[in-house]
């Protein structure tokens, strides 16, 4: 997915995909893999329940709630951040882990 410098994608998906396809650090993540503080602000004092995580990119956020003890669906656009590196943190803290471990509901 190379593009020249001057060339603007228009395409949501094809522009995560290739932000994520090119941004990554030493760790092998685009982002710092911590919760983000807004999130954590926002509901550490509230009783675990049911999250949705649109946009879960790399899944810190998603991980957090989880491990907290919140049921969470993630989703994201770019199918590289949601399935590559965070699968095999997700399994560890998911309920549903022959869900999980299949991969299954990723859109493919």
């Amino acid at each position: 997915m190379g593009h020249p410098a001057n060339h603007a994608i228009t395409d949501p998906a094809e522009f995560w995909e290739t932000r994520y396809n090119t941004n990554r650090g030493e760790n092998g993540h685009m982002w710092s893999g911590r919760v983000n503080p807004a999130v954590e602000h926002e509901t550490t004092a509230l009783s675990p329940g049911t999250a949705l995580d649109l946009g879960c990119g790399e899944g810190a956020d998603t991980l957090w709630l989880a491990a907290h003890g919140w049921t969470v669906t993630a989703i994201d656009i770019s199918a590289t951040a949601f399935w590559k590196p965070i699968p095999q943190y997700m399994c560890a803290v998911v309920s549903d882990r022959d869900t999980c471990a299949s991969g299954t509901g990723n859109g493919r």
